[in-house]
């Protein structure tokens, strides 16, 4: 299998060819200067493309206390580049398939969409209607049959938890017959 190429673009944007993912809440970014970026990642030509708001959690989250609150796009500006984003990736030929995924007209969420087989998770959109999905790292979500389970916040305690011989996980909960 072939190895996906992967290349830095500035502040926070990591591109991996077969799908990119970016932050609208990147700090000190502009109408002006998200379309630059989205231009730069539009280059590449990726096949999919999240674009999302992530939510600014410097109380929970200890990394985003290097972000200045000032230095985050205030509501309108994260409207403009949202609506700006959807426009640019539409005239690039992507398919809007809902919330903040794209995709090019050839690849399988846009046919699962056209087809009307799409599913959506807790994730975002599959084009399977139950699968597992595992977590690995902090914070991150797994379900796994009926159960969904959340890892620990903080690199610390991940690699404590790991080094004990225990999974890092932080809550867990088992769907009942009500939730089914």
């Amino acid at each position: 299998m072939k190895k996906p190429k992967r290349l830095w673009i500035g502040q926070e944007i990591w591109v991996q060819i077969e799908k990119c993912l970016f932050n609208l809440w990147i700090a000190k970014k502009t109408p002006a200067t998200f379309k630059e970026t989205v231009d730069a990642v539009l280059a590449m030509n990726p096949d999919r493309l999240s674009v999302y708001n992530d939510a600014h959690l410097p109380h929970i989250f200890k990394p985003q206390r290097r972000i200045a609150e000032a230095d985050l796009p205030h509501a309108a500006d994260k409207l403009d580049i949202l609506s700006n984003t959807i426009e640019r990736l539409g005239e690039a030929g992507y398919v809007f398939i809902g919330m903040d995924h794209f995709a090019k007209p050839d690849d399988e969420l846009a046919i699962a969409q056209k087809e009307g087989k799409l599913h959506s998770n807790f994730q975002g959109y599959s084009t399977q209607s139950e699968c597992e999905l595992l977590a690995f790292g902090i914070s991150s979500i797994c379900k796994v049959d009926d159960c969904y389970s959340q890892n620990v916040r903080t690199l610390d305690e991940y690699h404590e938890a790991l080094d004990h011989g225990h999974l890092p996980v932080l809550r867990g909960l088992r769907l009942d017959k009500d939730d089914l």
